[in-house]
């Protein structure tokens, strides 16, 4: 063979070895593959993840709930505190009626300072 055509084959055969060892390094072996997931193992992790999802969504909806009932028992709470004061307020103006058809003088009330 002529030297040029024998460096050309040397070549082809160097570049092949090259590229037969990238593969041997870089290509997923039959043990490697076992290492992955099965699908089975995808899907009972997807089960699990599910479980917990509805535990999760369980105890949220206990939260909303309890948190509602606060927020009633507040507002129930504030509601009868207003009617409680405007209750006080109107036997106080009936007494200071009173008092003035008597006689006697009723200071006038002061406001309260909200601080």
């Amino acid at each position: 063979m002529e030297p040029d055509v024998k460096q050309q084959f040397q070549e082809i055969k160097t570049d092949i070895a090259d590229f037969f060892g990238f593969v041997r390094d870089t290509v997923a072996t039959k043990e490697d593959l076992k290492a992955f997931a099965t699908k089975e193992d995808l899907e009972r992790g997807l089960s699990e993840i599910r479980a917990d999802l509805r535990s999760i969504d369980d105890r949220l909806t206990r939260l909303e709930m309890r948190v509602a009932a606060l927020a009633k028992g507040s507002t129930e709470d504030i509601d009868a505190l207003a009617n409680d004061y405007i209750s006080i307020r109107r036997r106080l103006e009936a007494l200071e009626e009173t008092l003035r058809k008597h006689g006697i003088p009723v200071p006038p009330l002061q406001p309260m300072n909200s601080g």
